[in-house]
């Protein structure tokens, strides 16, 4: 009996081109990775946008429009009302004031004239 010694196996030009098409895909995804994490606020702009959110909300509940500032762990927002027209109308403008970071928002305010 004669047995066949010969193992078939893949060439060294198909191990390489399989290795490159690895390698471009790994290339896509860590791209596409790195973005999706750079997209994404950071954990402390996130609480600005929380605070200042909940101040807002304050706000508008108890038409509530003293100028006033709100000192946190690390950023301070200001908080300023200025009158639109003779009809109770207010602009309320929250600006946030971090170590690198300014974030504002507007709302208007309406508070009942007496």
């Amino acid at each position: 009996m004669k047995k066949n010694l010969f193992i078939t196996a893949s060439s060294l030009t198909e191990t390489i081109v399989a290795i490159t098409i690895i390698t471009i895909c790994s290339l896509i995804g860590v791209i596409a990775y790195s973005a999706v994490l750079n997209s994404s606020p950071s954990p402390k702009e996130m609480d600005y946008e929380y605070a200042v959110e909940k101040l807002v909300s304050q706000a508008i509940r108890e038409s509530n429009i003293q100028e006033g500032t709100e000192k946190f762990d690390g950023f301070t927002i200001h908080k300023k009302s200025i009158k639109e027209g003779d009809k109770g109308l207010y602009r309320v403008t929250f600006s946030v004031v971090g170590s690198r970071n300014h974030f504002q928002k507007e709302v208007m305010i309406y508070k009942r004239v007496e």
